[in-house]
């Protein structure tokens, strides 16, 4: 059986749609929306936007009881060109690493 591997973009908007029913929804299904959907989806941006622009400075982005994103900055290395196999210097860079909290852990290994 072959295992096919979601697209990172695919995941992306699943969750920020879920982000948006969450404000949209957050009385429960039978109750009356606390927010429009025009008003979830701005307070979704806003908040992803915040935390682009907060990474972008180098610094850390923390979401109390659920994780910490960070910013690391990488060494350049030497690599190989996987078409030529050339000999390549892979230049220094900057990735954001996560690092879940103990809560999400335990959470997630609990089911």
């Amino acid at each position: 059986m072959r295992r096919v591997n979601p697209s990172p973009v695919r995941a992306y908007f699943f969750r920020l749609r879920n982000l948006f029913e969450i404000c949209f929804w957050s009385g429960g299904l039978n109750a009356t929306p606390d927010l429009t959907r025009s008003e979830a989806d701005a307070l979704v941006e806003a908040v992803l936007e915040t935390i682009k622009e907060t990474l972008a400075t180098g610094e850390d982005v923390l979401i109390s009881s659920f994780g910490k994103w960070s910013v690391r900055e990488k060494s350049p290395r030497p690599g190989r060109n996987p078409k030529t196999g050339e000999a390549i210097t892979i230049s220094k860079r900057r990735v954001v690493t996560f690092t879940p909290s103990l809560i999400l852990k335990k959470a997630l290994a609990s089911k």
